[in-house]
């Protein structure tokens, strides 16, 4: 999703993000559904269960300024801890 939360004189902009995934520890998939480095990136060893991956934030906007932007990541396995 994305909202804009606020506009400020047409040039100041505050917008909140976010995604949710979820895949069951069923899911087979056929194609790689993240980049490469992924388990890396999460130091994963061997995962099990389903998977729950939450990203969200916000970004600040001036037309004249640029962007600011604050963003978090969760990402959690049923059966591991």
């Amino acid at each position: 999703f994305r909202q804009r939360i606020v506009t400020c004189d047409s040039l100041w902009n505050l917008d909140a993000f976010g995604t949710f995934n979820y895949i069951q520890d069923e899911y087979q998939s056929i194609q790689r559904i993240y980049n490469i480095e992924f388990e890396r990136d999460w130091n994963l060893q061997t995962p099990i269960g389903s998977q729950a991956y939450v990203i969200g934030g916000l970004e600040l906007s001036n037309q004249k300024q640029g962007i600011v932007n604050y963003s978090f990541q969760q990402l959690d396995y049923k059966d591991n801890f």
